[in-house]
Protein backbone atom coordinates (compact mmCIF):
# COMPACT_ATOMS: atom_id res chain seq x y z
CA UNK A 1 0.00 0.00 0.00
CA UNK A 2 1.35 3.42 -0.98
CA UNK A 3 1.35 6.16 1.69
CA UNK A 4 -1.30 8.86 1.48
CA UNK A 5 -0.23 12.11 -0.19
CA UNK A 6 -1.91 14.09 2.56
CA UNK A 7 1.03 13.37 4.84
CA UNK A 8 2.67 16.48 3.39
CA UNK A 9 0.44 18.56 5.66
CA UNK A 10 2.19 17.28 8.80
CA UNK A 11 5.55 18.99 8.13
CA UNK A 12 4.00 22.01 6.41
CA UNK A 13 1.70 22.80 9.33
CA UNK A 14 3.84 21.66 12.27
CA UNK A 15 7.40 22.10 11.00
CA UNK A 16 10.08 19.77 12.29
CA UNK A 17 7.74 18.07 14.78
CA UNK A 18 5.30 17.29 11.97
CA UNK A 19 8.17 16.03 9.83
CA UNK A 20 9.24 13.65 12.55
CA UNK A 21 5.66 12.41 13.00
CA UNK A 22 5.26 11.83 9.26
CA UNK A 23 8.68 10.19 9.07
CA UNK A 24 7.88 7.57 11.68
CA UNK A 25 4.41 6.94 10.26
CA UNK A 26 5.70 5.87 6.84
CA UNK A 27 9.35 4.88 7.26
CA UNK A 28 8.52 1.20 6.72
CA UNK A 29 6.41 1.84 3.60
CA UNK A 30 8.36 4.47 1.64
CA UNK A 31 11.77 5.50 2.94
CA UNK A 32 12.39 8.14 0.25
CA UNK A 33 9.11 9.93 0.96
CA UNK A 34 9.74 9.71 4.70
CA UNK A 35 13.15 11.35 4.28
CA UNK A 36 11.68 14.06 2.05
CA UNK A 37 8.96 14.85 4.59
CA UNK A 38 11.57 15.12 7.33
CA UNK A 39 13.60 17.54 5.19
CA UNK A 40 10.49 19.60 4.43
CA UNK A 41 9.76 19.84 8.15
CA UNK A 42 13.28 21.03 8.85
CA UNK A 43 13.08 23.57 6.03
CA UNK A 44 9.79 24.97 7.25
CA UNK A 45 11.19 25.30 10.76
CA UNK A 46 14.30 27.07 9.45
CA UNK A 47 12.12 29.40 7.40
CA UNK A 48 10.07 30.33 10.46
CA UNK A 49 13.22 31.04 12.45
CA UNK A 50 14.50 33.36 9.71
CA UNK A 51 11.14 35.15 9.53
CA UNK A 52 11.01 35.64 13.30
CA UNK A 53 14.57 37.00 13.38
CA UNK A 54 13.82 39.35 10.46
CA UNK A 55 10.68 40.66 12.16
CA UNK A 56 12.62 41.18 15.38
CA UNK A 57 15.38 43.08 13.58
CA UNK A 58 12.90 45.26 11.68
CA UNK A 59 10.73 46.26 14.63
CA UNK A 60 13.28 46.24 17.43
CA UNK A 61 16.38 47.59 15.72
CA UNK A 62 16.47 50.39 18.30
CA UNK A 63 17.82 47.98 20.92
CA UNK A 64 20.73 46.73 18.85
Amino acid sequence: MKPNGLLIFYPVLFGLVGGIIAYFRIINKDKDLATALLKIGGGVTALWIVVIIAIFLIFYSDFI
